[in-house]
């Protein structure tokens, strides 16, 4: 049961992804990211090779600049390490 919730997450994640991907927004950048970081756990480390990719896909596709881009990503990778290493209790 566990894991069907952490695979839900990532699903979630990538589909926010798309999303933010067509929008070109940071906050969908961040939610993305965020979600795919609070699914992560040591059984899950399949997933973090898959968020390289994402990234690169969010910073290539976004209709915005390539200064917007890679600073949304810049922002995006912030907070997906931020949750992936304990968030705020740590």
């Amino acid at each position: 049961m566990h894991l069907v919730s952490r695979f839900t997450e990532m699903v979630i994640a990538a589909s926010l992804t798309i999303h933010a991907i067509g929008k070109g927004r940071l906050r969908w950048f961040v939610v993305a990211s965020a979600v795919a970081g609070t699914a992560m756990t040591a059984k899950m480390l399949a997933a973090v090779s898959v968020m390289p990719g994402v990234l690169v896909a969010s910073i290539w596709c976004a209709p915005r600049s390539w200064k917007v881009r890679v600073g949304h990503g810049s922002s995006a990778r912030s907070a997906w390490l931020w949750l992936r290493c304990g968030g705020s209790h740590s």
